[in-house]
């Protein structure tokens, strides 16, 4: 947790504080970030203070539990995430076609599909949030659904909607991109520069919605497990728990791949951090 803030408050500072003019992929990463930062600060109450703080009983505990030790803002987070990378596939996608095909996402259309996109995430996980309350005999929150067979259908909804359909979706965008940029490219008018810098951000995009579809796999898994096959896997369970591990890597991943596949990624930081250093020799002069 501490890495994953350390590292998305850079990208959150290096996007934010660039004096050049920022292309919209980079305040879709900039969001990647924001979300990323979400799932740190749900994991701090879920594991970090829960294990030593003892919920209170009746609706207090439920409270808790909804908003904060449940796991929903973690749910919402993910979300984000998945959707803001079927963005960014399409973002890529028409970035890549020529004349009258070709679309930009930026301006208005770039801030309302941000604002959409976390309006959707928080609509889609609303369900569990409702549903969340605090057990007190066995001391830990639970999903209270009026009846299981409701649970069973949204598990299947969450794992359809939030992982498999997107994923299925942009691997078909980024088939077409990439068959653009490294088949078609030399038959089109595009400048060199203009097919490298597009490749390079593409090669971004696919790196980091794979590393987040691999480490988000085993919860989005265990969650359909925990509901369908409950004799492999309880709900709550150590195993269950266990699979959120990969998720807490995988927000920590992004700056990595950013700093290895983007030397504009590498000065924005450089020069912020040359800024600081130099506000601070002023200051200590002073």
């Amino acid at each position: 947790m501490i890495v994953n803030l350390s590292l998305n408050v850079l990208v959150v500072l290096a996007v934010t504080r660039s004096k050049q003019k920022q292309p919209p992929i980079n305040y879709l990463f900039l969001n990647l970030a924001l979300s990323d930062m979400l799932v740190a600060t749900s994991l701090i109450p879920q594991y970090i203070i829960r294990p030593v703080f003892t919920l209170p009983d009746g609706w207090a505990g439920t409270l808790f539990c909804k908003l904060f030790v449940g796991g929903f803002t973690m749910w919402v987070a993910g979300c984000v995430s998945t959707t803001i990378y079927v963005v960014i596939a399409l973002e890529r996608f028409y970035a890549t076609r020529l004349g009258k095909r070709a679309r930009k996402l930026q301006g208005r259309k770039l801030k309302m599909a941000i604002a959409l996109v976390w309006i959707y995430a928080v609509l889609t996980e609303i369900l569990p949030f409702c549903v969340m309350t605090y057990d007190e005999s066995r001391k830990s929150c639970f999903e209270n659904w009026p009846n299981q067979l409701h649970g069973k259908i949204y598990t299947v909804f969450t794992f359809l909607v939030d992982f498999t359909i997107p994923l299925i979706f942009m691997a078909a965008l980024y088939t077409k991109t990439i068959k653009v940029l490294w088949v078609n490219s030399k038959r089109s008018n595009t400048s060199l520069s203009a097919v490298k810098t597009r490749k390079r951000v593409t090669k971004i995009a696919v790196i980091v919605t794979v590393l987040h579809a691999l480490c988000w796999f085993p919860d989005v898994t265990s969650y359909l497990l925990a509901y369908h096959v409950p004799g492999l896997l309880e709900y709550g369970s150590i195993e269950q728990h266990a699979c959120v591990i990969p998720v807490a890597v995988s927000t920590c991943l992004n700056p990595i791949v950013y700093s290895f596949q983007s030397q504009r990624f590498r000065s924005q930081l450089a020069n912020m951090i040359g800024c600081c250093r130099l506000r601070k020799k002023k200051v200590f002069v002073k």
